[in-house]
């Protein structure tokens, strides 16, 4: 129990520090305490608004299951950024399940640590978008946080990878979105995309996750894989870090037939 209480005690000290100077509170914060329960079920999006898709055929093709799915034209803020993969390395925790009682302790003492998460990649460009939704745009609006966040990944050469993390703008704000204040937070629409998408439990927060479930979905689709663009995979992130259990991640690769954000 005192442990449960530091990582949460933890975590609202890490929003709240970060989010220092914003015009009011940060709206992404009461969503931390309901984040915290293991009692859900995999794939539950908790009371945040979700991006808009159509589900168009799953497939079971013996041990694997996957979805063709469409994504309508909607509004998306986001921010990239290339960088080494190894950086996006989380001490301490290769190989470590949360889902057994010391993992889980492992994780939460990890989180803890602010600097660890503060000087990762991801951690930086969410917190672009994060002071975005949070009131630091040139109208001074709020805006809801939404699910997934979604990322662009393009593995490049020499170990470097470019990232693009996006957030779906939340419908009351889809015609008209507040105007970014940083310059390096931009508003994008994208076009309807079509992706062939798996979903996946457990913790994946670096990319060395991410690539390899990419890599083995790739594998697994066969002669589907002919289908797509290769050049880039896209990652769906719908849970909180301090969600333990019944986590849902996405990896998607896109249609060649239809160009989607990029």
């Amino acid at each position: 129990m005192f442990i449960y209480f530091q990582s949460l005690t933890a975590v609202i000290c890490l929003v709240l520090g970060t989010a220092s100077g914003l015009p009011q509170q940060p709206p992404g914060l009461k969503q931390v305490f309901s984040t915290l329960s293991d009692g859900q079920q995999q794939g539950e999006v908790d009371n945040n608004e979700q991006v808009p898709y159509t589900s168009i055929q799953n497939f079971t093709e013996g041990e694997l299951t996957f979805e063709l799915r469409e994504y309508p034209s909607v509004k998306w803020v986001c921010t990239e950024s290339t960088y080494n993969m190894t950086d996006e390395t989380i001490p301490g925790l290769d190989g470590v399940s949360p889902t057994d009682e010391l993992g889980a302790i492992k994780w939460m003492k990890e989180m803890q640590s602010s600097k660890t998460w503060k000087d990762r990649p991801s951690s930086k460009m969410f917190m672009k978008m994060f002071r975005y939704i949070s009131g630091v745009n040139k109208e001074r609006e709020e805006v809801e946080m939404t699910v997934p966040v979604l990322n662009t990944k393009t593995v490049l050469e020499g170990g470097k990878i470019k990232t693009k993390m996006c957030f779906y703008i939340e419908a009351k704000w889809q015609e008209n979105p507040p105007t970014p204040e940083d310059p390096a937070v931009f508003i994008e629409s994208s076009t309807p995309m079509k992706v062939y998408v798996q979903k996946f439990g457990g913790y994946a927060m670096t990319d060395s996750v991410w690539t390899k479930a990419a890599n083995d979905f790739s594998k697994q689709m066969g002669d589907r894989f002919n289908e797509v663009n290769s050049d880039y995979f896209l990652t769906a992130s719908y849970d909180s870090p301090m969600k333990f259990w019944n986590r849902r991640n996405e990896v998607m690769f896109q249609l060649k037939e239809a160009n989607g954000t990029k």
